[in-house]
């Protein structure tokens, strides 16, 4: 066998082992970088030796082999990739190609290439009827149980569309950052490992055999970019324009130009911002605007004429974990914290790595002095998502908890109840003295603007605060401040700290900083006890009897206030004049008190979270599902099975124009 045909065949084995990890098990083992390298290798060698290109070849197809316990399903019209391109030169280049077929004016259309699951949509006659994911281009898997389910909630896919006859509908199912970052954190809390990126969380949502319910830990949302069957529209942004008003997501970043050299800059600045955008991208998707001049291009067996991705450069590279630190929080949970050579990820030098916990470790199998691919997408802390085999055996160094706290020395001990590792020493050790006063003057807490981290610690170095008492004691009295802020600065922070002196007892509870309880934990709180006074000699059977308060939250609120050291601090800060208000609560205030209302459908001139927020301060309760105890349903457009639920309870319902006599 000649090199090449050689080379060829072990190209073609490898794509399709990694097409196979990628698309069907969502767990691929190497970066997208390496990915395209492979790809275009083989590509360049079957374009040299084109009697070598056989219909199977990774070049020639789209996707992967389907899940074998999903149901498969047709594609109405085949669900095509898109041909690459990584540089300025390959843009022209297929700027070039268009203009020798399109004898006349073109456009362009470019939209941010969303990292996520490619999503089929059918309707019937306005009706949503089926859902599958891409497969392998020509058959996907069914997944029309998720896009139906309303408990399941994928923003952006309306139950109905004004359009008749049958048309399809395509885009990309995917997770937001914050989004991602909160579906970890429930998987945590679970003991699960949590999922290596975005879109493998959105891929194994979708894949699952029943509806995942717990809509607050997976926020999808359908991004549309494509449709077929729809008769008397012209072109790419007219579609967006008219799909828009059926309640669609189309990104907004979307950008209309007559002018590639207009495609080059915008591909460069949406590259320079993608980390503001607050989902994942890894590119630009370009297309040819006019959808009779994408019919007069044409398509190849795998990809279209008339559209092209900018690929951005990879957020995954390889480097070593040089040696591992543990860092004290102000719980006393010691969160490994990984130290790299440092390498060039996602448009920065990245020389540290969160490895979250010893568990994660474990998970992971990393070692000190091994090879790992490091990610960084958005704005979330760079992580370690895989590591490779060691060059040489017996390199590698096992990574061990301490069994004394690095910083006070303390013992550390295993949480029984969470996968954490802690240090004991409480408030005698400085790291969690400090971060206690950190979270405490935060903006959720009691946001005291103008005592930053460097200047806590520089207070506590030289002894000019203890904790958090101390902020309304020494920093108040002669001219501490100024020697650390200078005196404009100092005098403006001493107002603010004066100024915070009666805090919402929401708030102060939260910048307590007690284990296991968090801005909503406070809240209920608050609205339970109504006073610090009454939280401080709660019970632990009181504490539980609140909605949303489980035994671990309860146990630690208790906790928190019958330990002699954090009775002493409230001691002090109420010698500090902090008196935190008492939340007055009346039936004038709280007209909804006691009622449960439910939200279903897209509202048109109110944000569904704002909503929520204004029918719970005036006492109502926001719940997911109608049930019997439902007493009335906010219906938007496009609402689903929750309506129909309603109409056979007989619960009253609440149209959006509605809304204003309900939140006054």
């Amino acid at each position: 066998m000649t090199p090449y045909r050689k080379r060829i065949s072990e190209l073609r084995e490898l794509l399709n082992q990694h097409n196979h990890l990628y698309y069907t098990l969502d767990d691929p083992i190497i970066t997208d970088a390496e990915y395209d390298l492979l790809y275009r290798e083989l590509f360049s060698l079957e374009a040299t030796h084109p009697e070598l290109v056989t219909p199977d070849s990774p070049t020639m197809t789209v996707g992967a082999p389907l899940t074998p316990d999903m149901k498969e399903v047709t594609h109405g019209t085949p669900m095509l990739s898109l041909a690459n391109a990584f540089n300025e030169g390959e843009l022209v280049a297929f700027d070039q190609r268009v203009r020798k077929t399109i004898q006349g004016e073109y456009t362009y259309v470019c939209e941010p290439k969303m990292d996520g699951l490619a999503l089929n949509l059918q309707y019937r006659n306005g009706q949503l009827t089926r859902a599958a994911t891409r497969g392998d281009g020509t058959t996907g898997e069914d997944v029309t149980h998720h896009a139906q389910a309303e408990a399941f909630v994928i923003s952006g896919i309306p139950m109905q569309i004004p359009y008749r006859g049958e048309v399809e509908l395509r885009g990309e199912v995917f997770m937001t950052t914050s989004g991602f970052i909160r579906y970890n954190d429930h998987r945590v809390t679970q003991g699960k490992a949590p999922t290596v990126n975005a879109r493998n969380a959105a891929a194994g949502l979708l894949r699952r055999k029943e509806p995942y319910t717990d809509t607050e830990s997976h926020p999808l949302t359908f991004c549309l970019y494509a449709g077929h069957g729809f008769e008397g529209i012209l072109g790419q942004i007219e579609f967006f324009a008219e799909a828009s008003t059926w309640g669609m997501w189309i990104n907004p970043q979307i950008h209309h130009t007559p002018s590639i050299k207009e495609v080059i800059e915008y591909c460069a600045t949406l590259e320079q911002s993608r980390t503001d955008l607050g989902y994942e991208i890894d590119g630009v998707v370009i297309k040819v605007n006019a959808f009779d001049q994408q019919a007069q291009l044409g398509s190849l067996s795998r990809t279209p004429n008339w559209a092209i991705a900018y690929k951005f450069p990879a957020q995954d590279a390889e480097t070593v974990l040089a040696s591992v630190d543990f860092q004290v929080g102000r719980t006393g949970v010691l969160t490994p914290v990984g130290r790299l050579v440092p390498v060039h990820v996602g448009g920065v030098t990245v020389s540290n790595v969160t490895l979250h916990n010893m568990d994660e470790i474990l998970r992971l199998g990393v070692h000190v002095g091994q090879t790992v691919v490091v990610q960084r997408a958005g704005d979330v802390i760079p992580k370690i998502v895989g590591v490779r085999p060691p060059a040489i055996e017996g390199t590698q160094v096992t990574i061990k908890a301490p069994t004394k706290c690095p910083i006070c020395h303390s013992p550390v001990e295993k949480d029984p109840d969470t996968v954490a590792v802690r240090c004991t020493g409480g408030l005698i050790c400085p790291a969690q003295v400090k971060e206690s006063i950190v979270h405490f003057v935060s903006r959720k807490a009691m946001d005291i603007d103008g005592l930053g981290p460097v200047t806590i610690d520089n207070l506590l170095k030289h002894s000019v605060i203890r904790d958090i008492s101390d902020i309304y004691d020494g920093l108040l009295k002669g001219k501490t401040l100024e020697l650390w802020l200078g005196d404009k600065t100092a005098i403006k922070v001493r107002s603010v700290i004066a100024a915070s002196r009666k805090p919402t007892l929401q708030r102060f509870l939260y910048a307590l900083g007690i284990r296991n309880t968090g801005e909503g934990t406070s809240k209920r709180l608050a609205e339970h006890f109504r006073t610090l006074e009454a939280v401080r000699h709660a019970t632990i059977a009181e504490l539980k009897s609140i909605v949303d308060i489980g035994p671990i939250s309860a146990l630690s609120i208790y906790a928190f206030f019958n330990n002699p050291a954090s009775l002493n601090i409230l001691q002090k800060l109420e010698q500090g004049g902090v008196h935190p208000q008492a939340l007055i609560l009346n039936d004038a205030a709280q007209p909804l008190k006691g009622e449960i209302w439910v939200l279903t459908g897209t509202l048109e001139h109110h944000a569904r979270e704002d909503v929520k927020v204004q029918l719970e301060s005036l006492g109502a309760k926001v719940a997911s599902s109608v049930t019997t105890k439902t007493t009335r349903v906010l219906i938007g457009a496009n609402a689903g099975s929750k309506a129909k639920k309603a109409k056979e309870l007989s619960i009253p319902t609440v149209s959006e124009s509605d809304l204003s006599k309900y939140l006054r």
